[in-house]
């Protein structure tokens, strides 16, 4: 799977902290591919957090809440921060 990495600035409307969250491997951002229809018109991006998933528009407002196990055939490129610290290798994470 493809990645992009964009200015955090770009989607502003996501705290620091949950940028951070998504740079270090922890929660998941994707682009949304919206081929059916199956999300709510607007939708740019998908947060896939330890829980759910976040139908979110193009400045990170969030649109809708979903299970994340239905949303699997949605995702496109993964999303990381370009100017967010980003570790080498998830495998360089230390866990505690």
């Amino acid at each position: 799977m493809s990645s992009l990495r964009i200015p955090a600035k770009q989607i502003s409307q996501l705290s620091s902290t949950v940028k951070d969250l998504i740079n270090e491997g922890i929660w998941f951002l994707y682009e949304a591919k919206n081929d059916k229809g199956t999300f709510n018109l607007g939708t740019t991006y998908i947060l896939i957090t330890d829980k759910d998933a976040y139908m979110l528009d193009n400045e990170g407002g969030i649109l809708s809440v979903d299970l994340k196990t239905n949303v699997s055939k949605n995702l496109g490129p993964s999303v990381y921060f370009s100017d967010i610290p980003f570790p080498k290798s998830l495998s360089n994470i230390v866990l505690t």
